[in-house]
């Protein structure tokens, strides 16, 4: 069943613009677009408050979750240096089509 994966987070005080230097690298963005099971992602940030937040379409839950351990065990320290974890949430919501 398709999942929509909606995250939220902040930049670490004087980070956003390393933030957004890590989205735009291979390793960022890019690199997620590669991975199994995922559709769509689109990306939007605030700038003026320091925020971000994704929408992300995935094939399952399972594919996300597996990207998800993936990516906190190889970029794990480099998302707790950019980004203020105690904003980071996120929430898995079926796909709809109506």
């Amino acid at each position: 069943m398709t999942v929509i994966v909606n995250l939220q987070f902040s930049a670490n005080k004087g980070k956003i613009n390393d933030c957004i230097a890590f989205m735009k690298s291979g390793e960022g963005i890019e690199l997620t677009r590669k991975q199994k099971g995922l559709q769509k992602m689109e990306v939007a940030i605030d700038e003026t408050n320091n925020k971000f937040a994704y929408w992300e379409h995935w094939d399952s839950v399972e594919d996300f979750n597996t990207y998800f351990t993936w990516r906190q065990d190889k970029y794990g320290n480099q998302m707790q240096e950019l980004f203020d974890m105690e904003t980071f949430k996120f929430e898995i919501i079926p796909f709809a089509d109506i």
